[in-house]
């Protein structure tokens, strides 16, 4: 499994609290760690280059023995600005970026390999799809590295079948998994029955839907 947060943090207050977190999550045992973007970069004239320099500071904290990945919730607007965080990503090895730039739109299958086409790092993508029609097209174009279903959401058929048409074409299943601790049970159970499985996101955020919904939530 993976540490995922670097939520909290924002460019107003202490931007630096995510190298606090990581460094926690490095502690309590965890190999890799995903963040997000931070908040809204035009009201910080937050730019890459700047969050290149903060991703630079991540990176030197968590050490060569963690694995860094970067999620922006399709907030990137154009192939262009994506591919600047690549070239970031690249330089500081990171092991995958997660939906760069909105895929719900027409040409997002297009879109997405356009940026795959210009990088090296691996670019993942599809927690908020819900049509299994959607995901055949993306598979067909091979347009994510990595699929990344959840069960809470598509349901767990849907979610085995979408990783198996992934792992037909050479491609591994890392589920998204944040929701609840009925939710995160079943990513699970999904990651321990599919032959493409590599790990499971586990949320690190405050959230008592994941410590307090069942008696006996799933430890790490």
């Amino acid at each position: 499994t993976y540490a995922s947060g670097g939520v909290g943090y924002n460019w107003f207050a202490k931007p630096d609290q995510v190298i606090e977190e990581v460094l926690q999550h490095k502690a309590n045992g965890f190999t890799a760690f995903k963040m997000r973007i931070g908040s809204a970069w035009g009201l910080a004239n937050m730019t890459p280059r700047r969050f290149g320099e903060h991703l630079a500071r991540v990176r030197a904290a968590m050490g060569d023995d963690m694995d860094l990945m970067l999620d922006a919730n399709c907030r990137f607007r154009s192939v262009d600005e994506a591919l600047e965080i690549c070239r970031i990503l690249e330089d500081l090895g990171a092991r995958w970026f997660e939906e760069p730039i909105p895929w719900r739109q027409p040409d997002g299958v297009e879109l997405y390999n356009q940026i795959r086409a210009n990088t090296t790092v691996p670019i993942s993508g599809g927690e908020g799809i819900h049509e299994m029609d959607v995901y055949h097209r993306f598979a067909q174009a091979q347009a994510f590295d990595i699929v990344q279903p959840d069960a809470s959401f598509i349901g767990m058929t849907n979610a085995y079948r979408v990783a198996l048409m992934y792992h037909r074409i050479g491609r591994p299943c890392i589920p998204h998994s944040w929701t609840n601790a009925i939710a995160h049970a079943a990513n699970a159970h999904l990651v321990a029955a599919i032959p493409n499985r590599v790990m499971l996101e586990t949320q690190q955020i405050f959230n008592p839907m994941l410590t307090e919904l069942v008696d006996n939530p799933i430890p790490v």
